[in-house]
């Protein structure tokens, strides 16, 4: 005996409207109990209620990564850069069209990088949507993204909009690195000996004093 109902409202071909109240309304005797048989259920014209969004699907800045308004952390060059975007459903489709990553410049900013939504260079999982962003930056320069219309539904039918400017998710690059306070060492081996050596400022100097290892009994230090 079947104790509950699913109503696929997908194969209706409901246009949902986004922000609207909806009500289920039950006709008499579409329920009736099958043992022993009785009168069927009442009519119900709000069997229950819902509503749909107040908005169509729309990133959230805060759980993207990096976070909209953020500047990046430095990382090795070996290591490979992505933008998340996640957006404010648990499950989403995709439909067509691109996302682009834009560098704010002076006079106009500079169209960096674009992705098409239905190849592999957008990987998705769900409501998240990664994009390689790795060799593409600036350092120290303001970097957002922009988006087509329509690219992406949720589970409802709703479409987001189109992005055209850089407040919905944006991000500073890191600053380069600073070599002069970066000790990076450098080893020059001979057969019999070590020299470590270190690229420093005047003001490193005592702590290129204190740098020496041992060879053979003996120390060098440069």
């Amino acid at each position: 005996m079947a104790d509950k109902f699913t109503l696929n409202t997908g194969d209706k071909g409901i246009a949902w409207t986004i922000n609207t109240n909806y009500r289920i309304e039950v006709d008499e005797g579409f329920v009736v109990e099958d043992t022993p048989r009785l009168a069927g259920n009442a009519a119900d014209t709000n069997l229950f209620s819902f509503s749909t969004p107040a908005n169509v699907p729309q990133i959230d800045g805060t759980l993207s990564t990096p976070a909209d308004g953020s500047t990046l952390e430095p990382v090795n060059e070996d290591v490979a850069r992505k933008l998340t975007i996640v957006y404010d459903r648990t499950k989403t489709r995709i439909n067509t069209g691109n996302f682009y990553l834009y560098r704010v410049a002076s006079p106009s900013d500079v169209l960096v990088a674009t992705y098409d939504i239905t190849t592999d260079v957008v990987q998705v999982n769900d409501n998240t949507y990664e994009l390689d962003i790795t060799d593409l930056l600036t350092p120290d320069a303001v970097f957002y993204v922009r988006a087509d219309a329509s690219i992406i539904e949720d589970l409802d039918g709703f479409e987001t909009s189109a992005i055209t400017d850089s407040t919905v998710l944006s991000f500073t690059a890191p600053s380069a690195p600073d070599l002069n306070h970066q000790h990076q060492l450098m080893v020059v081996q001979s057969r019999k000996q070590t020299i470590l050596c270190s690229p420093m400022t005047a003001k490193d100097s005592q702590l290129k004093q204190a740098m020496y290892i041992y060879m053979n009994q003996d120390h060098l230090m440069c």
